[in-house]
């Protein structure tokens, strides 16, 4: 669990227990009271020590980044609200915080603009009512701005595949390959991927027990089945693309892969790499940069490769070489 999300449930258990206006607390008894709460979810916790709860108590009073708790230190040595009424669900938001709130929607707002998340849009609205009612009247204006995708066909299917992968439910999907050929099969769907201006849902196809992804533009229908669905077959989305380029997984192994990239574009490539395993190796300032990759070879990778023409060289291994080396030689008969 990431720090802040930790440092927030701390927040509301202090809240829950200086509320309690019969008795005043101890750093030792908040401590323990934010134990009890955390570890029953996380193995091997430890109770916060007196620095992290002094440090709660103190960003909890704070007047600007804190929620100005009126929270006093008594002659018990324990802590208390003065106010016993207070709590920090009662703060009402500053108008900076507002502010922050209502761009950070505005983000939201863009990258679900064009994606029909039906459910998302309905809470997205519920919120803005409730911003609006902060009596902070502001048109914002926006300084951050995202591509649109240009290929709409399939995202009438977001939804419904969202809800069912929500739901745990398999589904029969009907699609039509690019050369026409119809399949259908029943799917127990795990996640949607979006790349390059598409999406794809990942899942379990039980006709042919291995996992697929299915291009949402090719889906003709989908339909809720009565098949169970395959929560054995759970892939974890970090583990099944992180060897990877895209989405397409070829039946081939994890291989190291060396190339030279020239000093004009290797900057390009530096600053915006195309995979996570990517390592510069060595830098020759008068012409290459010298560059490593470990994955599997796939449409995705050649695709990023070939878009820097001859400014890349494939090094080795010898079969990712010859085969930049064939496509290459079948562009150059069209121009020829």
């Amino acid at each position: 669990m990431p720090e802040n999300k930790r440092a927030s449930i701390r927040y509301r258990v202090i809240d829950e227990c200086l509320r309690n206006p019969e008795r005043v607390y101890h750093w030792k008894e908040l401590a323990k009271a934010c134990f009890d709460e955390l570890s029953e979810d996380f193995d091997n916790y430890t109770a916060p020590s007196e620095r992290t709860i002094k440090g709660d108590i103190a960003f909890m009073r704070n007047d600007k980044t804190g929620y100005s708790a009126p929270i006093e230190h008594t002659k018990e040595d324990g802590y208390r609200y003065s106010n016993p009424s207070f709590s920090i669900y009662n703060v009402k938001l500053k108008k900076e915080q507002i502010h922050n709130i209502k761009q950070a929607f505005n983000i939201l707002k863009q990258l679900t603009n064009n994606v029909q998340f039906d459910n998302i849009h309905d809470s997205i609205l519920l919120v803005e009512q409730k911003l609006q009612a902060t009596n902070i009247d502001e048109e914002l204006p926006q300084y951050i701005f995202f591509e649109e995708t240009t290929n709409r066909r399939g995202l009438r299917w977001l939804d419904p595949l969202y809800k069912l992968i929500k739901a745990e439910k398999a589904c029969r999907i009907k699609t039509t390959s690019f050369d026409d050929k119809i399949f259908t099969g029943v799917y127990s769907p795990y996640f949607i991927k979006e790349y390059n201006n598409r999406f794809y849902v990942i899942a379990y196809c039980h006709e042919t027990h291995k996992i697929h992804k299915v291009g949402l533009d090719r889906i003709d229908e989908i339909h809720e089945s009565i098949q169970p669905f395959a929560i054995k077959n759970l892939i974890d989305h970090k583990i099944f693309f992180k060897d990877i380029i895209g989405v397409t997984h070829n039946d081939v192994p994890v291989e190291k892969i060396n190339i030279k990239i020239d000093n004009t574009s290797a900057d390009y490539l530096l600053t915006k790499p195309i995979h996570d395993s990517q390592k510069l190796i060595k830098f020759d300032e008068n012409e290459y940069a010298y560059v490593s990759f470990e994955l599997k070879t796939n449409y995705e990778f050649y695709s990023k490769i070939l878009a820097y023409g001859s400014a890349i060289e494939i090094l080795d291994p010898k079969e990712v070489r010859d085969e930049v080396k064939r496509i290459s030689a079948e562009l150059f008969k069209l121009y020829h």
